[in-house]
């Protein structure tokens, strides 16, 4: 995530997590780690925020996050 975006997950995460679960956070990059179940819900909240967040696993929701965005911009063209 960007900095910005990890200040603000940091105080209102999506999902619960521990400080143990942050792996970067700099003035370039904040990195966590979390467990969770992909689902639809994870994929709209990750869609609010694609524009400073970017998934690098697992690959399967990475592509749900990109055929969602997709769509999406499908439909206002």
């Amino acid at each position: 995530m960007t900095p910005t975006r990890g200040r603000y997950f940091k105080t209102q995460p999506f999902f619960a997590f521990s400080t143990n679960d942050i792996l970067v956070d700099n003035e370039e990059e904040f990195r966590v780690t979390l467990r969770m179940i992909v689902n639809e819900e994870l994929v709209y909240e990750l869609a609010r925020s694609a524009h400073e967040t970017r998934v690098l696993a697992p690959e399967s929701l990475r592509h749900k996050l990109r055929e969602h965005l997709l769509k999406g911009t499908q439909l206002n063209s």
